[in-house]
């Protein structure tokens, strides 16, 4: 492809299940897996005609040019891949536009194509509905519908379908009813109470509990529950946090100690809210409140919600950034500036860069205002990095940054300059 062109193209998302695990367990080994896996996903994606694009520590973005090379290159990666020790792959295809640029490739397609991928098994492979449209009369190319499913940033629900040639790993169903269900909460206790009253309800199956917020990314993100029950206040990250980083959202029933999240939970309707210390029968009506959601598209009162968390408190004083398998917390006065890239900010801290999934306005209303200021519709400044202003051209300044850096600035956000420093 072109630099700078945009082109419909199918894109494959590859991802090494359990990579975290095995990296705290064994770091050699993590690497040998990883470096074995990429081995096979470069050779074979060149096989069948496509592109490796980007490598996101355990993960890989490749295109190609029709759907068919696409899925064939998919089918033979994990076939290659099962006879590597320790080394198991999920798969994602999607058809659609992207933008290739300087060595990368963005747009919407390819957020779509990495939460397919998360659906599909360890071993399997996963498509959209416009990849199925294009293969499901190939020779040697079959799959099974594993109905709609909502994405997160995606405004349509997405029809799934699992390849199911010999040896790849199709989804199962598990017994009607049957919910998968996470406990997070850093107190024992408070996971032995709510473990204790949901031995009544058979249709609820506990497949791990976390003490903290970090652990809670992990397992949502590896597991993939249909219910999680959700303290707030816990160490490394809150409640709001550990949501924010995770990219398809589970039903979520929150529990806490703290009922000013209550009543901003009840105002908004929330799924549900339990308030410690909760009974039997408030947990029974919250299980109620939750049949019939799980697998539909996230509801508005949680989106609501995610954003109330955040409206009535102080300016953040840190961000996340989620890399892969890795989570950066960001100190806001590590901040040099933030420049916005396509769908992502990239923020500009000890001389790296980090990408978020976000915009610039959405970052305007977290910071405080009288430390960051927007002076360029592509760029936020940390006043505390900056050194001087200079006139470039008739109407036209830069920001010049105490390392150096020179930044654009637009006449509104000059203007804004002024009045701050003033």
């Amino acid at each position: 492809m072109t630099s700078g062109s945009r082109r419909l193209m199918a894109i494959m998302f590859s991802d090494i299940v359990g990579y975290t695990s095995i990296m705290q367990e064994n770091e050699s080994m993590a690497r040998n897996v990883r470096e074995q896996c990429e081995v096979v996903v470069k050779a074979t994606v060149k096989e069948y005609g496509g592109e490796l694009v980007q490598l996101y520590g355990d993960g890989a973005l490749s295109v190609f040019a029709s759907a068919i090379q696409a899925v064939e290159s998919a089918q033979k990666i994990q076939e290659l891949v099962r006879d590597l020790p320790d080394a198991f792959l999920r798969i994602g295809v999607h058809v659609g536009d992207v933008l290739y640029e300087e060595g990368s490739v963005v747009g919407d397609a390819v957020n779509v194509a990495s939460r397919i991928q998360s659906v599909a098994s360890p071993g399997g492979v996963c498509i959209s509905d416009k990849v199925y449209d294009e293969i499901k009369n190939q020779p040697g190319l079959a799959a099974k519908s594993l109905g709609f499913h909502s994405l997160k940033n995606v405004k349509r629900q997405v029809e799934i379908f699992a390849l199911t040639s010999k040896g790849l790993v199709v989804p199962q169903p598990g017994p009607e009813r049957t919910l998968r269900a996470i406990i997070v909460d850093d107190e024992d206790l408070a996971r032995q109470v709510l473990r204790e009253y949901l031995e009544s309800h058979e249709e609820i199956e506990i497949v791990k509990e976390c003490a903290n917020g970090f652990e809670a990314v992990k397992a949502i993100t590896e597991m993939n529950p249909d219910l999680v029950f959700l303290d707030i206040q816990m160490p490394k990250l809150n409640g709001f946090e550990v949501l924010e980083l995770i990219e398809k959202r589970p039903t979520v029933i929150f529990t806490t100690a703290f009922d000013e999240y209550a009543l901003k939970a009840f105002e908004v309707h929330a799924v549900d809210y339990l308030l410690k210390p909760f009974s039997q029968q408030r947990l029974d009506e919250a299980l109620r409140h939750v049949e019939g959601m799980v697998g539909k598209p996230e509801p508005a009162h949680i989106r609501n919600l995610l954003g109330s968390g955040r409206a009535d408190a102080h300016p953040a004083e840190r961000i996340l950034v989620r890399d892969g398998s890795k989570v950066h917390i960001i100190r806001v006065e590590d901040i040099e500036f933030i420049e916005a890239r396509d769908d992502y900010v990239s923020f500009r801290t000890g001389g790296k860069d980090l990408l978020k999934q976000t915009t610039l306005s959405a970052l305007e209303q977290e910071l405080d205002p009288g430390k960051f200021i927007r002076i360029h519709r592509s760029y936020i400044l940390s006043i505390d990095r900056l050194s001087k202003v200079e006139l470039y051209a008739k109407d036209s300044r830069v920001a010049i940054l105490i390392d150096g850096t020179r930044l654009q600035v637009s006449r509104a956000g000059y203007a804004r300059l002024k009045e701050l420093l003033e």
